[in-house]
Formats: structure tokens, sequence, C-alpha cells
């Protein structure tokens, strides 16, 4: 079985603009990560309002939808969702870096795919700044339906989701999330299928205790090998990177006791990336769960608690995408999907070169990474820092189709 995270955004917009030309001065890549990956916590936090469930999500996916809405906002509308990105960049900057990114991304090899669409009624028209925009920066597809069939239209929408998904996710738009006042429609999907540079062997898979509280513990396949991998511990956490081809790697970040989960959690904004930069070669006995997990949420609350309101009522500003007053976002869905398990080939060598560090003597015993307990778990891209998946593992009972 491969290792697969698909997730999907969706973004259905209802019913004078400044220039969407990029600049050529490609700005700041790591900026931009960076704002990416403070975005990344705050929406975590809003997500994880149930400690009792396992969470799974793309902030990059969310993320993408969001600029692409952002590049057509003005005004206080623009102001709104450039301060819910926590986006230091202006329009123009953002523009040729979003390209710059995706274009980083992909070329990490076929295991990772990205696609952008946007969907308009078929008697809506953009203006042009616009749509190259969408084009060029984010090299989505434009692509017209009909709206005021929005059965249709749903299925059509949906058959592309399923394409760009590899067949994991069916039916995300219902037909009730569609009608006459639909003008357009963002898609980002985001398909990741790969393998393990260092493989575990199904052999050593083996059933182990697991806690998800302090007072319960519970029995789940665990897989296990030791070898040399991007290390990093201190009093409160141990974290492992575990790559893939390339240079995207999947970090785990297990607190040190169940009591830290949350201690770790309120502070990843101040932490997390230099935790990641201080990652060594170490020799680590890791020993993981195997699962699959999938989640689907409903964003519009929890992006306004985030401060972006003036997107989801009738005083929207996104005269930058037709020139006009008269849209607003109606609703915003996205689901993911996480399977993980044994199998792996091994890559190129030159990606554990990119990280920069060195080995242990063999003969140094391994340091014990053993995620009995709950843990956060993300897919990055190493070499920009960009976070692409981000999830929380604390319920075996959900971790299905093992």
């Amino acid at each position: 079985m491969w290792r697969e995270f698909i997730t999907i955004s969706l973004f259905p917009i209802m019913l004078g603009a400044a220039p969407l030309t990029p600049t050529t001065d490609p700005g700041d890549l790591k900026q931009l990560t960076q704002d990416h990956a403070e975005f990344a916590f705050s929406l975590y936090s809003g997500i994880n309002s149930d400690p009792s469930t396992n969470l799974i999500f793309s902030p990059y996916s969310i993320t993408s939808c969001l600029e692409m809405l952002f590049i057509g906002a003005r005004n206080e509308t623009a102001d709104e969702i450039q301060q819910t990105l926590h986006l230091e960049l202006d329009r123009t900057q953002l523009l040729p870096l979003s390209s710059q990114l995706i274009q980083k991304l992909k070329s990490t090899g076929p295991q990772l795919d990205i696609a952008n669409g946007m969907w308009l009624g078929s008697q809506f028209f953009v203006l042009s700044d616009y749509s190259h925009a969408i084009e060029s920066a984010f090299q989505g597809k434009i692509t017209r339906v009909d709206f005021t069939r929005p059965e249709q239209a749903a299925q059509t929408i949906n058959q592309w989701i399923l394409d760009k998904t590899r067949g994991k996710i069916s039916n995300l738009i219902q037909t009730s999330d569609l009608d006459e006042a639909t003008r357009l429609v963002l898609t980002n999907a985001v398909s990741f299928q790969g393998n393990w540079r260092s493989s575990f062997d199904p052999m050593l898979t083996a059933e182990h205790p697991f806690s998800p509280t302090p007072e319960t513990s519970t029995s789940i396949s665990m897989m296990k090998q030791t070898g040399s991998f991007p290390y990093f511990e201190n009093d409160l956490i141990q974290m492992v990177a575990l790559p893939f081809e390339g240079s995207l790697a999947c970090v785990l970040l297990l607190p040190k006791s169940q009591e830290n989960l949350a201690i770790v959690e309120a502070d990843l904004t101040n932490t997390f990336t230099e935790w990641l930069s201080t990652l060594k070669k170490d020799q680590v006995m890791v020993q993981i769960p195997k699962f699959t997990t999938t989640h689907r949420l409903d964003l519009n609350q929890i992006l306004q608690t985030l401060g972006m309101n003036l997107s989801f009522t009738t005083q929207a500003n996104f005269s930058g995408i037709d020139g006009k007053l008269d849209l607003y976002v109606s609703k915003v869905v996205h689901q993911a999907f996480f399977s993980l398990d044994e199998n792996g080939v091994t890559a190129a060598a030159a990606t554990a070169a990119s990280i920069g560090v060195k080995s242990l003597a063999p003969a140094s015993p391994p340091v014990s990474f053993v995620a009995d307990h709950p843990f956060l778990f993300f897919i990055i891209d190493l070499a920009t820092q960009e976070m692409l998946f981000m999830g929380k593992f604390q319920l075996p009972s959900e971790a299905h189709g093992v």
C-alpha cells in the first residue's frame, strides 16, 4: 500500500480594480513559508476543538484557496484576509512568490500533485488581470459550468476532485452547495503518494500499547525500524523526520508526556520552525502506529473567528475579480485523507545531503522514539519548509483501514 495524503479545498463564491501584474522581484520565499506556518498553527488552534478525535488537514491547500481569493479582494475585505493569513507580503509580491513556490513543490517529483481550478458560471466574466493571475501564479485551470443546473455542475467539479485526488475524495460538493446565485468556485487539490526512503519491515510490525489519555490504554499495530534520521529533542518534545523521495519528509512531533501536549500545541508558532531547523542526523529507533484517517471541515465559522468576517457578507469587496461589488463567499469546505504504512523505496541520496547533518558513529546506542501516546504529524518540504499537511493522532479507534 502507498502512503497517501490527499486534500481538497472548496470555495463557492456568490453573487476600477488594482492591477494584478506580478512584480519582477521574486521577493522572499522564506517569508512566505513562515507566514504559511503561522496561519497553519492559528488554523489548527481553531480546528482542534475536540480533544477526542484525530485530525488531518492541509494548510497549503487552504492557504492556496485563500490567496486566490485575496488577490481578488480589495480594501477592508483584503485587509481581513491578509491578517487572517498572517501574510506580510502584498498582492504584487505574493503572485510571483506563489508561482515560485508551486514550481519548487512540483519539482519534488511525481509523488506530489498540486492542482488549482476556477469554475465560472456560464454567463459570468472575470477581469483579465484576475484570470491571468489564477492561470500564471497558481497554475489554475479555468472551466465554465452552468450553475443554474446545480446537480450537473456539482458532478462536473466532483469528477475533477476525484481525478486530482486519485479517486480518494468523492462527492465533496453537494448539490445544495450550489444554486443560481453561485458565480464561481475556487478549488485546490493536493495529492501525495510516495514511499519511505527507508521502509519499515512488516515482520517487525506488532501490537503495542497506546495510551490516548494517561488513564486509558489500548492496543494498536506499531511499525518499527532503526536508522539514521534527522532528530531533535529537548525537555518537552522529541521530533524525528522520516524522509520520502526528494526533499519531502513526514515529521513526527511527540511530547515527552501526555501532559505536555497542550503546552506544545499552544506554543507551536514560536517553537516549531526553530525545532525543525535544529534537526540533526542521529541513530533512532522509531516505533509509530500505522493508520488511516480522514477528516472533513466546514471552515466558515473558523475563518470568521480568525478575523475573516466581511468575506462572508454582502459587504464584501471582491471587485478585483469582476470589477463589481456583488460577490461574497458562501461556503468553505475542506477534506483530507491520510494513510501510513510500512512500504517504501530508496530515493536519491542528494536529499539527505541537503539536510546538511552528520550521523553518529554506528556503535552508539540508538535514541528511542516510541509514539505510544498522542502526537502531531506533518508532511513538510524540508527544502522550503512549506507545510503541506498537518495532523494529530490520538484515537486508535478512529484509525480505520489498517
